[in-house]
């Protein structure tokens, strides 16, 4: 827990001074209200020996810290404000819900199954969204179709806050947020309940091999879809990632799944009509950088065990 006067973190020595600053620079990108002090190997690094716990013994380790202070930041104090008006609100709005769910956990969220018939009251089919963001395309995509039932799948709350928030306003009756972790989805919807898939610019995990299973195409996030995608449910991808754009093509033609549109340049392709030209807050974002963006749209059966590709 980092306080809000003053932090330390422990690096073990031996690890050069420019992965210092590169740890130090990714704690404070994730703590707002604090910057982190030059770091120097000597001698303005104190060094200390401690007894540093491990997951299995105590052994003696040399460490050195690198101290945190706190940034005296106008902007940042309002943005986190902002963040716990957003977080208060989240708790208040009716198609809003924040499940807490566990890793090894056999708990499944309440409305698992239930969702037509406890929320929407309807039998309209569900299209999910992952990775929604500020929730725009979903938003868009209730508005355009009163006769379909639309959920948005995030983890950011403050992100979430707008969509759930413009969809209120509106009246909307056919849209819900559900606050989660992809990898919890098939705890939060049952068998066949799902209709469709979107992704919408989702993070493409550029580094190591290793990351890759982190991408919401890969077989492994493909695999928790089956359990409540209903059979050949349709799953669509835009992005602005050669490298997602050509991963998941390999995906799906190492798995033999039926590829219904591959468009490389969607702006210029046949495909740019209805929910296609909706444009989220990082399509806007990328537009103005002149990224070309791409779609796929493929059908995903639920028995056939997914393969990552080569």
């Amino acid at each position: 827990m980092i306080s809000k006067k003053c932090s330390t973190f422990a690096v073990p020595k031996g690890i050069p001074n420019a992965r210092v600053a590169e740890s130090v620079d990714a704690l404070v990108s994730n703590t707002s209200s604090f910057t982190g002090v030059p770091v120097r190997p000597r001698p303005r690094v104190q060094r200390k020996r401690v007894q540093k716990q491990s997951l299995f013994c105590f052994s003696p380790l040399p460490y050195f810290y690198v101290i945190l202070q706190p940034k005296h930041n106008k902007k940042n104090r309002m943005s986190q404000k902002n963040k716990l008006f957003k977080f208060a609100q989240n708790e208040t709005f009716p198609h809003m819900f924040q499940p807490k769910l566990m890793y090894g956990s056999p708990d499944d969220f309440e409305l698992k199954g239930r969702w037509k018939s406890e929320f929407f009251h309807n039998e309209n089919p569900i299209t999910v969204e992952l990775g929604c963001g500020k929730g725009e395309y979903s938003v868009a995509m209730a508005n355009e179709i009163p006769t379909g039932n639309f959920i948005g799948v995030d983890i950011k709350g403050a992100r979430m806050w707008r969509g759930a928030s413009d969809s209120l306003e509106m009246g909307m009756k056919n849209i819900a947020f559900l606050r989660t972790r992809v990898e919890f989805t098939p705890k939060c919807f049952g068998k066949n309940e799902v209709s469709e898939i979107w992704i919408t610019f989702p993070d493409p995990h550029l580094g190591a091999k290793s990351t890759h299973k982190k991408r919401l195409t890969s077989s492994r996030f493909l695999t928790y879809y089956q359990n409540f995608l209903a059979d050949n449910g349709i799953v669509n991808l835009k992005t602005d990632d050669d490298t997602l754009y050509e991963y998941t093509k390999q995906v799906i033609a190492r798995n033999n799944l039926p590829l219904l549109i591959d468009a490389s340049n969607l702006y210029e392709s046949e495909h740019y009509t209805g929910f296609l030209t909706l444009k989220t807050h990082y399509e806007k974002m990328w537009n103005k950088e002149n990224r070309t963006i791409k779609y796929l749209r493929f059908r995903l059966p639920q028995d056939i065990i997914l393969e990552e590709p080569e």
